[in-house]
């Protein structure tokens, strides 16, 4: 005779819930915290509540790590109109100074939010 399957949710091992009434205030704060730590909010209040968590916490990329994933998107199109435009001129056609200064202004930007996280700025 052979067992039936079990769903990943039959499997869990934490299936109880711990349940506490927070302030909107304190509610932001744990959020905050487990962002910065790259956790979970489970996971978070487990590190913090118990003396030795028996599981690895579940990792998040902490916001730095998106931040920057949308910055390099970002970064990808205005690359995509820089090289339209490049196209644009080099088959002849007109290109106006204000796609250009807009491109260039992105750009600066995305400059200035890479330099913000990392702590710097830039110098005038």
């Amino acid at each position: 005779m052979t067992k039936a399957k079990q769903s990943g949710s039959e499997k869990r091992q934490r299936y109880l819930y711990v349940k506490a009434r927070v302030t909107p205030e304190e509610r932001d704060q744990v959020d905050k915290a487990a962002e910065r730590e790259g956790l979970s909010i489970g996971s978070f209040i487990r590190s913090r509540a118990l003396a030795a968590p028996t599981t690895r916490a579940i990792r998040r990329p902490p916001i730095q790590a998106a931040l920057l994933s949308k910055l390099l998107g970002q970064l990808g199109k205005i690359g995509g109109n820089l090289n339209q435009i490049a196209f644009r001129l080099n088959t002849g056609a007109t290109v106006l100074h204000s796609e250009i200064d807009i491109a260039l202004l992105n750009l600066h930007e995305i400059g200035d939010q890479f330099l913000e996280l990392l702590g710097k700025s830039r110098r005038a």
